[in-house]
């Protein structure tokens, strides 16, 4: 059996928060082929996009790492 902790959860049906760096900004979006908005710290993303989605339950990726 895999290791759970190493395995993505493809079949998870949270909602996926893909943070990035951005210069002194950070990006974030829902999805690769999402609008990118802009923010000025990582917190303040999370904040945003949790706000959007109504503060269900989310994997964050941040810089392409779950």
């Amino acid at each position: 059996m895999a290791n759970p902790l190493l395995t993505w959860p493809a079949a998870d049906a949270r909602r996926r928060i893909h943070i990035e760096p951005a210069g002194a900004r950070v990006v974030w979006s829902f999805g690769p082929r999402d609008m990118q908005r802009h923010a000025d710290t990582a917190g303040q993303a999370l904040d945003a996009a949790l706000d959007r989605i109504g503060h269900e339950d989310a994997v964050i990726i941040y810089g392409g790492r779950p």
